[in-house]
């Protein structure tokens, strides 16, 4: 029997510890050595928390797949011996004895839910869960936590407690009550469709009642313009007219040059490490992530940018060999992401250019590929965006680009006289 059918969702997770560098990037990240736990919810319920009893991420797979096939027995009745059902699945399924311990607890939960329906709240801490475990970014996960509480409130005061006894109407309800941007409240409409199409997959509702909902249409165009050079020069120039001493200044001017030659996320120049820089080839490169197969993928840097980051001084209340150039390492990465955007924000106010923030850098430097004849896929390479992200977001017409297909049709069509007709002037 398939767990996922009977709306199980299982997750394992290292629980950090105190001294951990991990500990303030969440419980998914396994880079360390951390004891390894596992959760486990039954339609929206918690039955399982429990330790899996090692730091070895293949051992702690093959427990919980243990553990996830005592559930599905208990759940079905079935037992290893033909013709019997089981009434003590752990003795037949685990020989494990971490397994075996916690099976009575397991069978108790899943009686308690088996036929009990799913309560909104805790199908929402369920799918939130899940996305953890499958790597979906933190600020996603909390605009997620965001909208999915404000529904389980809304749904609360109308007396509607169950995943499946919510309707369509009460949707538009809800959405009508947020009275959000035609924008926003698309996005929202796309979490309400992967909570409910969550919900699905685990028998806690019949339908993806969020998939019946058409969304606002986005009447007015994509309005990001990129930077001009003179925009740039007036925050680059910003950045020492600003701040209360040279450490914010020193610091305002390596940010922005990082945005501006990498067009790194805010939040991950804010926690931008040393060892990311490095020499290949003669110049200064940095790491900007690893691909699928393992390949690192760095982007060259100008002198300029790798003087500006060496001239920040260490972050303030950080060790001397702190590893971050602007983080301590002590907060958590949302405080210093919050630094990072205010120091940044006072920078553009200073300059006076207009809707200045700093993912207009990306805008940018996407712009000026695709002006310089890269493809979609390359922006896509050096962004760490999709194509299909790319083409719908950066993708914006410029004169730039309106010269060069100007210049590609002149060279494919070589012979061609391209002078107006006098005779029509």
């Amino acid at each position: 029997m398939n767990p996922i059918n009977s709306g199980f969702s299982f997750t394992i997770y290292r629980r950090h510890s105190k001294n951990c560098r991990h500990r303030k990037q969440g419980r998914v990240v396994f880079g360390c050595n951390c004891p390894i736990y596992g959760d486990g919810y039954l339609k929206g319920y918690r039955i399982l928390r429990k330790s899996l009893a090692t730091r070895d991420a293949a051992k702690a797979n093959a427990r919980m797949a243990r553990l996830i096939e005592i559930c599905s027995k208990a759940l079905t009745g079935e037992s290893d011996e033909p013709g019997q059902k089981c009434s003590s699945v752990a003795v037949s399924v685990s020989p494990e004895p971490e397994a075996a311990t916690h099976s009575a607890r397991i069978l108790a939960s899943i009686s308690k839910v088996h036929d009990a329906p799913a309560i909104i709240e805790t199908a929402v801490q369920a799918f939130l869960a899940n996305c953890e475990t499958n790597g979906v970014r933190e600020p996603t996960i909390r605009k997620y936590r965001n909208s999915l509480r404000r529904l389980a409130t809304f749904m609360g005061s109308k007396d509607i407690h169950y995943v499946r006894d919510v309707t369509v109407t009460l949707l538009d309800s809800f959405r009508a009550s947020r009275e959000l941007a035609p924008i926003t409240s698309l996005k929202e409409l796309e979490t309400l469709r992967a909570f409910f199409s969550y919900c699905m997959a685990r028998d806690l509702c019949k339908a993806n009642i969020a998939l019946m909902i058409k969304g606002p249409k986005i009447v007015s165009p994509n309005d990001v313009e990129p930077y001009t050079p003179e925009e740039v020069e007036l925050i680059i120039a910003a950045t020492q007219q600003f701040g209360r001493n040279a450490y914010e200044r020193k610091r305002a001017l390596a940010i922005i040059l990082t945005l501006r030659f990498t067009a790194l996320r805010i939040s991950d120049v804010a926690v931008l490490r040393r060892d990311r820089i490095s020499k290949e080839g003669g110049r200064w490169v940095v790491f900007i992530r690893a691909t699928k197969n393992n390949k690192r993928v760095y982007l060259p840097i100008p002198r300029e940018m790798k003087e500006a980051l060496d001239n920040v001084p260490v972050p303030r209340e950080a060790m001397a060999d702190c590893p971050y150039y602007f983080w301590s390492g002590k907060s958590t990465v949302r405080s210093i992401v919050t630094v990072i955007g205010e120091s940044v924000g006072a920078v553009f106010k200073k300059s006076g250019v207009k809707k200045a923030h700093a993912h207009r850098f990306r805008h940018t430097l996407a712009t000026e590929l695709l002006a310089a004849g890269a493809s979609f896929e390359e922006v896509a390479d050096v962004l760490g965006d999709s194509v299909d992200v790319v083409k719908k977001h950066y993708a914006k017409w410029s004169e730039a680009r309106q010269a060069r297909v100007t210049d590609l049709l002149s060279r494919v069509h070589g012979n061609a006289d391209w002078s107006p007709d006098q005779s029509f002037a």
